[in-house]
């Protein structure tokens, strides 16, 4: 059966180019527009053995540029490569479950720079969504408006078995009033939290991917400048900076494009001609974090 088998799938998935899935990363805050990603797969390797079977799979995501006039990008997203020098363990893909999907950190990668390329997170948020949030009198904040230098990273190798979503450096650029005088004040911010994939209900009842961020657990920022009511305001500068902070990682990352996501179904008939009608999706039941990969097991559906 194996030889029988074996070079039947391996003729049908050289002869499947590119399977593309589409996703729109919604607005933030209803300021952004939406954003179109696309994710293209090919496979690249395939084992089969008595205990089943595993397919490599090559992906990359694209997203137009959608950046303001005069900001720039990096040339790509950042690859995880050996954690600065930490080593990675060798990864194994898990066997005791029907079906397990593993996904690399720089796959995640590729989709928070898609989202930062089609200028979803260049944002200019209303002074009255982090004025209320400051619960201080006698301020009042104009339109604060938000420059990503760099695209979110997610990692692992800070805290191995776990995610770490790091912002930074985000330009900030903010004026107000405190105490009926006008101020002024710009900087940059850098931020990373905690944050944990698991297996949610979507909206359609359907289970789907979901992110949580658990807690802001690293905060700091540098003013380059401040004027008028702002001038050696350092107190208010740092609870202005860490609630824009917040509201990034909050409603911007968790409460935003990453909040829930399906897991996509393949049309294997797709894959090549000949090939019978069938749908393959994936129902996760748990996710974990090994070596830079994020582990999804669970049971397939047709």
């Amino acid at each position: 059966m194996q030889g029988y088998l074996k070079p039947s799938i391996q003729e049908a998935l050289e002869s499947f180019t590119v399977f593309t899935k589409s996703l729109t990363i919604p607005s933030i805050l209803g300021i952004t527009k939406p954003v179109d990603i696309t994710f293209a797969v090919q496979p690249t390797t395939i084992e089969i053995d008595y205990a089943g079977m595993k397919v490599g799979l090559g992906a990359s995501v694209v997203a137009e540029n959608g950046l303001p006039a005069g900001a720039t990008a990096p040339p790509g997203s950042l690859a995880r490569q050996d954690c600065l020098g930490a080593g990675s363990d060798d990864f194994y893909l898990p066997t005791t479950a029907p079906l397990a999907l593993a996904i690399h950190d720089d796959l995640l990668n590729q989709l928070l720079f898609g989202a930062f390329y089609g200028g979803v997170l260049h944002l200019d948020i209303p002074g009255s969504v982090i004025a209320d949030k400051l619960g201080l009198d006698g301020v009042k904040v104009d339109t604060i408006s938000i420059r990503p230098l760099l695209p979110p990273v997610i990692t692992s190798c800070p805290s191995p078995g776990h995610l770490t979503v790091q912002l930074g450096d985000f330009g900030v650029a903010a004026s107000l009033e405190l105490n009926g005088k006008a101020g002024a004040i710009e900087g940059t911010i850098y931020a990373s939290a905690d944050v944990t994939i698991k297996a949610v209900q979507g909206s359609s009842g359907a289970l789907e991917l979901g992110l949580s961020v658990d807690k802001l657990d690293t905060f700091a920022f540098k003013v380059t400048d401040a004027t008028g009511a702002l001038d050696g305001s350092e107190s208010v500068i740092e609870l202005l900076f860490r609630e824009v902070a917040k509201s990034l990682v909050g409603d911007a990352v968790g409460g935003g494009f990453l909040k829930s996501f399906p897991v996509p179904t393949i049309d294997i008939s797709s894959f090549a001609s000949g090939l019978p009608s069938l749908s393959l999706g994936f129902a996760p039941e748990s996710v974990s974090i090994d070596s830079g990969f994020t582990v999804i097991v669970g049971a397939p559906t047709n």
